[in-house]
């Protein structure tokens, strides 16, 4: 739908604008708004996850020492020569991409903790060799107790930066992914008609949306536009680590500091405080937090899994209750105008064959069925068929040509019928042929028509849709889809 946008001159101006939409008419920018916020977990997590993993690689890596060490350093530069995309790649085949969050996260945490892995071992070895470690070391302090209590506290101020340059990478290699066709949410299934489906995107995300963008050579705009949001993505975050780099380097990391960004009166009330008090508190409770913690990831993945295994029965009151506008038991090739394939009745759980009324060469299509019982269904024959609900024929109309899906009924009774040349015939509720309108350019039709609540007659004619007047003259034709 279009706006209009005045300008405050004289004479007054006004210009419409209509917002951009993807091939299936929704909204593109409201697309990447609701986009956003899945893709930004999924990273977010990734990153987190890849930064820890870093983290405890690279301070094992930086700490070993004797035989072993070109062990681990062999490991490391293995990790770090795998491409992180093919690495994904093979991680998410291996678990699934119907996984969703679990896939990515297995598959871009494979080989994606080696780059700050590399740098937390370099910080690690550096560390090492201060005054203050080999006179902890001196005091009989164990190696898990250095690592833990001094170079851990050293790193603690880097961890910021690495998380910014971390989400950074995540996001660039997610689009990657997403352009390749791996992405988190899959698809709907659209049904067309009775196994025919058509598989659209579901809920937006970015790798999704940059996946499905490019439509036509001749008009990139779609794929620019969510790339550009993309790469302002990466590069906030890729400025936003470097911004935190200079602020935490070596220059400025000077007194071993935790909380830099604080002013060291700040920070030494925190330590007093806050953080001395907390951790002395949890040193001296440290199998009950064990236990608490268990407890909670185990409630914690119980209703994750309950979320997405549970479907809610509706209620009474939440059953979806879509009445015809034409009033018909079905209406049309997908009951109604609104394709809802609902319909107030219920079948036995034993239904039994009561009669059998045979068409010759077979149905055209699917039955439509009147309000008082009466079956409108069309032969490959190429004839329209009324049937009483005690399977006497009422009586039979000729057409011209073979019918296309169902036929529709309107709320006045009569019956429009579509067909493999593009044409639409109306009868009415006697089979009397009342006109026959070319909708198309000699293309055959591809469904059922439907009739909306004011009598319009609308129907798909290959890429093109149509509308016909209640009388059958062609209100318009508007291209819906490319034909390749």
């Amino acid at each position: 739908m279009a706006r209009s946008v005045c300008r405050p001159t004289l004479p007054l101006k006004c210009r419409a604008i209509t917002p951009r939409t993807d091939r299936y008419g929704r909204d593109l920018f409201s697309r990447i708004l609701w986009a956003v916020r899945p893709t930004m977990i999924m990273v977010i997590s990734v990153a987190g996850v890849r930064l820890i993993l870093g983290l405890i690689l690279g301070m094992v890596i930086g700490s070993v020492r004797g035989t072993k060490k070109p062990f681990q350093g062999s490991l490391l530069s293995t990790a770090l020569s795998i491409p992180i995309l093919i690495a994904a790649l093979i991680g998410i085949f291996m678990v699934g991409v119907d996984r969703g969050l679990w896939a990515f996260i297995f598959g871009l945490g494979l080989t994606g903790w080696a780059e700050t892995a590399r740098m937390v071992s370099e910080q690690t070895r550096m560390i090492k060799t201060q005054t203050f470690v080999e006179a902890a070391r001196a005091l009989g302090a164990s190696d898990r107790r250095i690592l833990s209590s001094h170079v851990l506290r050293q790193i603690m101020s880097l961890l910021w930066m690495l998380l910014a340059f971390e989400i950074s990478s995540t996001l660039l290699v997610s689009a990657e992914l997403g352009f390749l066709g791996y992405y988190i949410g899959g698809g709907i299934w659209v049904e067309i008609s009775d196994f025919n489906a058509v598989n659209v995107e579901g809920l937006p995300e970015l790798g999704q949306m940059i996946s499905s963008s490019l439509i036509k050579i001749t008009d990139p705009s779609t794929l620019i536009i969510v790339g550009s949001v993309i790469g302002i993505g990466v590069l906030g975050f890729n400025l936003l680590g470097e911004g935190l780099r200079r602020r935490l380097s070596q220059e400025w990391l000077r007194g071993g500091r935790r909380f830099r960004f604080l002013t060291e009166t700040a920070e030494e009330w925190l330590e007093e405080n806050v953080l001395r008090p907390v951790l002395f508190w949890m040193g001296s409770h440290r199998t009950a937090l064990g236990i608490a913690s268990v407890i909670l990831v185990l409630l914690l993945g119980s209703w994750l899994t309950f979320k997405s295994l549970y479907v809610k029965p509706l209620a009474a009151a939440e059953t979806p209750i879509a009445t015809s506008a034409v009033k018909h038991l079905w209406a049309a090739d997908r009951s109604d105008a609104s394709g809802t394939m609902w319909v107030p009745v219920s079948l036995d759980s034993a239904p039994q064959l009561l009669w059998t009324v045979p068409l010759a060469n077979g149905a055209a299509g699917r039955p439509s069925v009147k309000a008082d019982g009466t079956i409108i269904i069309s032969s490959r024959d190429k004839k329209l068929m009324a049937v009483k609900p005690d399977g006497t024929i009422l009586w039979e109309a000729p057409l011209d040509e073979i019918a296309i899906g169902s036929p529709a009924l309107d709320s006045n009774g009569r019956i429009i019928v579509a067909d493999v040349k593009g044409s639409v015939t109306a009868f009415d509720e006697n089979g009397n042929r009342l006109w026959r309108t070319l909708a198309s350019n000699g293309r055959e039709a591809t469904s059922g028509p439907i009739v909306d609540a004011k009598g319009n007659i609308y129907l798909t004619v290959v890429d093109t849709v149509a509308a016909l007047s209640p009388d059958g003259v062609v209100l318009w034709r508007t291209q819906a889809a490319e034909t390749y």
